[in-house]
């Protein structure tokens, strides 16, 4: 074990946020100061708590319920692959700095304006995948400045979409086309962000409204059209609850079906409220026939999901 952590110096914290991996918050249950707190995927306590912890200072994963846990085999459930790809996977991606604690500076330095990459020209890929999610090309870099890469050397062939704070760019998310890459959507990498994305809403610039619905992703939020803003995954940070709280007169919630997806939507709208006690939140729920997240809902559905909006 402790060869194990010689060798594996991972930034967890910085991992869960850029992987959509959603842990615990001060005031949640079973949060614990000092540790990164989340669901066990090993034991029923992953399915009412957040029971599994890692310790940035001893660098081990303990769960309060079934003990003990190697890094490799944590990485290797949470991100869906071999222990030796999982830790590889996140070392080249996400390497701790072994020294900076003891220095006490970061180890990046985050610039003043975004180098937004890709181009405002589609290849013939980017418009088929974009018709297939039922978005039009043109209205989506005319309305949320899109951008596409090709062979770029660490998001081929994606859709770009930035990510607007404060009124400018601050980051981005990009959406792979090919069905091909290990990961659907990849992030703006920290030391290239001018602001943390996970305290960000995609598509805060088009919610011009007092009204706005809340969704998980991206594409959810393109699907509904303009005054439709996403957490960017289910784990919500309090920055946005606040952000949706101060910004808008009203809002609705509509995260995917799952249970658990629910049941974070319910503290997302208390958040909104908590915030701003003129605030006003509300739960909408899908069920089954109209599929399990907003992209799939009919258009009809759609139709008076914009009218809340638009009043």
């Amino acid at each position: 074990m402790g060869n194990e952590h010689q060798r594996i110096l991972i930034d967890f914290e910085r991992l869960f946020a850029m992987e959509n991996i959603p842990v615990a918050r001060p005031g949640q249950r079973h949060y614990h100061h000092g540790w990164v707190s989340l669901p066990c995927p090993f034991c029923k306590g992953g399915q009412d708590g957040n029971h599994l912890g890692y310790s940035p200072k001893y660098k081990v994963f303990t769960c309060w319920r079934c003990g003990r846990h190697t890094i490799g085999e944590v990485l290797a459930v949470l991100l869906r692959k071999s222990k030796r790809d999982a830790v590889q996977y996140a070392l080249e991606r996400y390497p701790a700095d072994a020294f900076a604690a003891l220095r006490g500076q970061k180890t990046y330095e985050r610039p003043y304006e975004l180098d937004l990459i890709g181009s405002k020209t589609p290849d013939e890929v980017h418009i088929r995948y974009l018709s297939s999610r039922h978005i039009d090309t043109d209205w989506l870099v005319d309305r949320y400045d899109a951008r596409f890469t090709k062979e770029h050397k660490t998001h081929r062939w994606r859709v770009i979409l930035p990510i607007w704070h404060t009124n400018k760019y601050v980051s981005y998310v990009g959406r792979d086309v090919t069905g091909k890459a290990s990961h659907r959507y990849l992030t703006c990498f920290p030391e290239n962000e001018v602001y943390d994305i996970k305290l960000c809403l995609f598509g805060m610039q088009r919610a011009i409204w007092d009204t706005v619905i809340v969704v998980e992703g991206s594409f959810d939020a393109l699907r509904i059209g303009e005054g439709a803003i996403a957490t960017l995954g289910s784990g919500w940070k309090n920055e946005q609850a606040r952000l949706i709280g101060t910004r808008f007169r009203r809002s609705y919630i509509l995260f995917d079906a799952e249970e658990d997806a629910t049941i974070r939507a319910r503290k997302l709208a208390q958040a909104c409220m908590m915030f701003n006690n003129g605030h006003k939140s509300s739960l909408i729920t899908l069920s089954g026939e109209q599929g399990k997240d907003p992209g799939e809902l009919p258009e009809e559905t759609l139709v008076k999901l914009r009218e809340l909006i638009h009043g």
